[in-house]
């Protein structure tokens, strides 16, 4: 069963959250620990979800009950289904590069600038519960499928579905996370985020550049290794890369621009006090202003810039 909205109890604390709301809290991880079931009396406690498209939700904690008459309680009969799983190395498709850079990007913005809901009554749950048919064997197994599921690496080849194996591609999953979200259970994840840019650290010598960036009181500094100016895929040189940020640096740091970041990113260790993240791929980023402009790629905001559209 999911919800809308929890009870947060922590000590002589105790209101209740929407859901949308719970990843504005100030003390976001102290929230999601101390989180119960909204129910009157009912004090099953809650886990906060967080998808990798950035729709969050809430859940009852696997192995505890609402009590008796609770109106969030549901039986569900769940269904089998064989899957066989096969992992492989291999990038990021085109359209699944652009449609998480989309999906952050709204995110984000609806995180800086909420939309405008109208006022609704509290959450009223419906439960559903799936009955099981007369007729249905409780051995009864559906067709077998094959899943290639990919490991994020900017070195390897985009796997392409094999139409003869019938199989189909699961691309790694990137976490969708404001700043001030990312904690140190976040290493080593693949990470959709953003950043107001305050500016960019190039070394050319070592085909090596930083980009700097904050939201809030929370900083951040996106490294760009050799490898995102040397890969081979897109077929832009380093030295073109290494010009189109000079000039959005250029850009940033003479005008007072609130101008953002949007990216694909890994981390390894967090450190919150020093955050970074590793950005191996150009087609990783883009840049907009909060619901107005938004550019897919370097080269867009760079073309953008010199041809002074913004």
């Amino acid at each position: 069963m999911k919800f809308e909205q929890a009870l947060y109890m922590n000590g002589n604390e105790s209101r209740i959250i929407q859901l949308r709301s719970i990843i504005l809290e100030k003390n976001f991880e102290e929230v999601i620990a101390n989180l119960c079931c909204p129910y009157d009396g009912c004090n099953a406690r809650l886990v906060y979800n967080r998808r990798g498209d950035g729709n969050n939700y809430l859940s009852k904690r696997i192995g505890d009950s609402h009590v008796e008459g609770c109106e969030y309680d549901s039986e569900i009969i769940s269904v089998k289904y064989t899957t066989v799983f096969l992992d492989e190395n291999g990038r990021l498709s085109d359209k699944g590069i652009l449609r998480r850079k989309m999906e952050a990007m709204n995110a984000f913005d609806n995180f800086i600038d909420p939309p405008k809901e109208e006022a609704r009554k509290p959450t009223n749950p419906n439960p559903r519960t799936r009955k099981k048919r007369e007729n249905e064997s409780r051995d009864k197994t559906l067709e077998e499928k094959t899943v290639k599921r990919i490991k994020y690496d900017p070195d390897a080849p985009t796997i392409d579905v094999n139409r003869q194996d019938n199989s189909s591609i699961r691309e790694p999953s990137f976490l969708q996370r404001i700043l001030n979200q990312i904690s140190t259970k976040d290493a080593g994840k693949n990470l959709k985020t953003s950043a107001k840019l305050e500016k960019i650290v190039i070394n050319e010598s070592a085909n090596r550049a930083q980009i700097y960036g904050r939201l809030k009181e929370q900083r951040v500094t996106f490294e760009l290794p050799p490898s995102f100016f040397t890969s081979a895929v897109r077929r832009i040189s380093s030295a073109q890369l290494m010009e189109f940020l000079k000039i959005l640096n250029e850009y940033i740091t003479s005008k007072d621009v609130d101008l953002y970041i949007t990216t694909l990113c890994q981390s390894k260790e967090i450190n919150i006090e020093k955050l970074t993240l590793f950005i191996y791929e150009p087609d990783f980023m883009s840049f907009h202003f909060v619901r107005g402009q938004r550019f897919k790629t370097l080269s867009e905001v760079a073309i953008a810039i010199t041809t002074k559209r913004i």
